[in-house]
Formats: C-alpha cells, structure tokens, sequence
C-alpha cells in the first residue's frame, strides 16, 4: 500500500467489472445452444482460465527474448509494478482469482468478493499511499488496510441494495430481507477476511489479486453457511458442471 498510486492499473484491475456484470445479467445464457447447466458461468470460466494460460506463455515468452519483453514494457508498462518487469505481473493471478470465483461459489458471493478486489484494493493503495502513517512490518499501512476494509465493505452492501431491487427473489435478497443486519455483519467479516489476507500475500501466482477473492469468498460460503443454514450445493458450484453438457 505504500507508495505512489498507480492509477492505470487499478483503472484496468476494477475494468474486470465487465465479467462481473457480464455474468449478473446472464449474457450467454443460449450461447453455446444452452450446452452448458449454466452457461454464462461456464463461457466466463473457460475465457478467464484461457487468458490466463495466454498471459503466462507471454510472461514465459518476454523473460527469454529481449525483443518481446522491450514490446511489452512499451505496451503495458505502465499497468506494472516496477518489480513485475522482471516477475509474474499481476493481471494472471486477478484473472485467475475472478475466473475461480465465478466457476466455484454462488453467483452473489462470486461477485461480492471480485468486488472487494475490484474497489476495496484501490481503496487500500489510495489511502494507504496518501495517508498511511502507521505502518505495519510488511510496509503496508493501517490506514490503508481499514480503507480497504470499507471500500469492499460497501462495495458489497452497494451490491446488495442493487440485487434485492433486481433479483427480489435470490438467495442473497431473501437473506437480507430476512435479516439486513446479519448479512451486513457477514459482508463485513468477509470485507475483513480478504483485507487480512491481503496483507500477507507475495510477488506471485498467490498476490492479492488471487487470494483477495478466493480466500474471501471462502469465507463469505462458510459464513453464510453458519449465519443462514443453506443447502451447501447452493453455495458451491458442481465441479462436473463446468466441464459437462447438461
């Protein structure tokens, strides 16, 4: 969270709500031919994994030839920390912790912890960069962890209003109908779940990108679990389903 704030990557990291509304609004739902037992999930799933794949062989490509590498530096350098010139940069490890997100959890909570990402990690850099005096032993600011805390915490209670005006009759609106406050509380323990997480997270494959979603939506499923008792096949999405027609 310290240092300057780079606005161009986080513009291009919170870009990623394309996929999240592209998914909300169940664009491929008869593409293939309604193949899969629900297709949007599976078309964004696959387009997500194969990015990635495409983007690691490029990373593979740009380490082995200095002609590639000085191209892509010229191209999206400035997407890049000045230590990704010579590591993994981190959009393999967003795709990945989005694409995972949506194959495996329910769709309200797939797009909730991609938010927490998506907004709550710019909010963390910004404020953290700005304004963090208080710093913790990994570099990263106290001021920038409790701004990321309530950017993803609103991020997702924004999300919630929206879901329960759209959707009245998801899983999601009928929980905070139910019971706004303790669905608040959860958002929030999962807010706080993917901050903690964030803060011990490294230069890899495993940076904030892939933990911050997976790690949190995880938490999101297994609070929901205790706070609501739904059926877990509602929480977690069939592996098999991904990959077989219905």
């Amino acid at each position: 969270m310290s240092g300057q704030f780079n606005v161009y990557r986080k513009a291009f990291h919170f870009s990623g709500i394309i996929f999240l509304i592209v998914y909300y609004a169940d664009i491929f739902r008869n593409f293939p031919g309604d193949y899969f037992v629900e297709n949007t999930r599976s078309v964004l799933f696959y387009a997500l994994m194969a990015g990635s794949a495409l983007m690691y062989i490029l990373e593979i490509l740009r380490f082995r030839f200095n002609i590639i590498q000085k191209w892509f530096i010229l191209l999206a350098g400035k997407l890049m920390k000045p230590s990704e010139e010579q590591k993994i940069h981190g959009s393999i490890p967003l795709f990945l912790g989005v694409g995972l997100s949506i194959g495996f959890f329910m769709q309200e909570i797939a797009i909730i912890c991609s938010l927490f990402l998506m907004v709550g990690d710019p909010c963390a850099a910004w404020f953290g960069g700005k304004m963090g005096k208080h710093r913790l032993k990994n570099g990263k600011s106290f001021e920038g962890f409790i701004a990321g805390i309530l950017g993803a915490f609103f991020s997702g209670f924004l999300f919630l209003i929206i879901n329960t005006y759209l959707k009245p009759e998801s899983p999601f609106s009928i929980f905070f109908q139910t019971n706004p406050f303790l669905l608040l509380f959860v958002i929030f323990i999962g807010a706080t779940i993917a901050f903690t997480v964030e803060l011990f997270s490294s230069s890899s494959l495993l940076d904030d990108n892939f933990l911050l979603p997976a790690v949190s939506g995880l938490g999101l499923s297994f609070c929901i679990m205790i706070a609501f008792h739904p059926d877990s096949n509602l929480l977690f999405f069939s592996v098999k389903d991904l990959f077989l027609p219905k």
